[in-house]
């Protein structure tokens, strides 16, 4: 509400007040709009008097008029029909507000224009004030009325459903006696053929269940016996690029394809200030040979590059470099199952140049394919 936002800047305005004041009226001025400012209007009110008894027979500044206005029409407004001399008092209050030419320059002038129009909606008399008073006092009888006479009528509606529910329950208890007892003689009726035919059922029930472990047993020796081809997707990991993908497909034929990508994410920002020095993204592709039913030989050529520092004495700065190699791999992929896949190696950095440490690599990918066969 712009009112309140607005007497947040009352106490900047306190060195408006002049220095012949006293410094405790700067000091309730204060309190007094902090109470506004928490919405405890009571309390505003309460210290705005205090503030009025300092100043004596001069008027106190439009602002501390305005923050009184805007407390007292914030309290009329939670019962417009409990007071009415704060009322009257308050409306003559605005009108001195409003015809002080001063009050023009408050920043509370434009919120005590809008409670103004408010405050004439309210009865000008007290006649009408005390007529209206009633009126609403007697809708409030009878709608406390209204509202006794509806829980009567409740009360008597759920005592009647009460017994009716008693006496539908006791009904229904005695037709479900009967339908127990009827029942009772058809089963013992049926009991004599169940009991003749349980012996038949029982040998034709295990002859099926024999049947049906059978046949699985068959059905789970043929599937073991066959792995399908695959098109798998997974992830990748190393001892320096840790973040990766891999796809690879294959098993119809002995040979199939891979790719893979690498990363080891390591922001400049570590690598500049030594958090991290070990750093490499690369990328590769290559065939795959089916060496067993679930092994497969896997190789590989690609590029990757990295981050290097490179310190220039002369202008003093250090920069990062990106040096790019060619890389070449090589490992083996194991079919758990079906599924999954799981798959370990090397890869390598210019080989072509020299022979360098490998960087390990392993992961794991699940058949896109699940179980069909193809």
């Amino acid at each position: 509400m712009k009112k309140r936002a607005s007497l947040t800047l009352l106490v900047l305005l306190l060195f408006q007040i002049s220095l012949a004041q006293k410094k405790d009226v700067k000091i309730i001025i204060k309190e007094a709009s902090e109470a506004f400012n928490v919405q405890d209007y009571e309390t505003t009110i309460q210290k705005i008097e205090e503030i009025k008894i300092e100043f004596k027979k001069n008027s106190p500044p439009p602002f501390v008029l305005s923050m009184e206005i805007l407390a007292k029409s914030e309290i009329i407004k939670t019962n417009p029909l409990d007071n009415y001399a704060l009322i009257t008092s308050t409306r003559n209050l605005t009108n001195k507000y409003l015809k002080n030419p001063n009050s023009k320059k408050d920043l509370n002038y434009s919120a005590v224009v809008q409670e103004n129009n408010i405050l004439n909606t309210y009865p000008k008399d007290l006649a009408t004030f005390n007529a209206q008073k009633e009126a609403k006092l007697r809708e409030e009888a009878l709608q406390k009325e209204r509202e006794e006479k509806e829980a009567a009528e409740a009360k008597l509606r759920k005592e009647k459903e009460e017994v009716e529910a008693k006496a539908r329950m006791e009904r229904e208890a005695i037709q479900r006696q009967e339908r127990l007892e009827q029942e009772r003689v058809r089963n013992e009726a049926a009991a004599k053929e169940r009991e003749l035919n349980r012996a038949a059922e029982e040998k034709a029930e295990e002859k099926r269940a024999k049947e049906a472990e059978a046949y699985s047993k068959k059905v789970d020796r043929e599937n073991k016996s066959h792995l399908n081809s695959f098109s798998s997707l997974g992830i990748q990991s190393g001892e320096i690029a840790k973040y990766g993908f891999i796809y690879e497909r294959g098993g119809r034929k002995t040979i199939g394809f891979r790719f893979s990508a690498r990363t080891s994410l390591t922001s400049e920002e570590d690598i500049l200030n030594g958090k991290a020095t070990e750093n490499k993204t690369e990328i590769e592709l290559g065939p795959n040979f089916k060496i067993f039913k679930r092994i497969y030989l896997n190789i590989g050529v690609g590029y990757g590059y990295y981050n290097r520092i490179m310190n220039n004495d002369y202008s003093g700065e250090v920069n990062l470099e990106k040096t790019g190699y060619s890389v070449a791999t090589a490992g083996l992929m194991i079919r758990v199952s079906r599924v999954i896949n799981i798959n370990g190696g090397a890869a390598l950095m210019d080989i072509d140049k020299d022979l360098y440490k490998p960087e390990i690599t392993f992961g794991i990918s699940f058949n896109l394919k699940g179980k069909y066969k193809y």
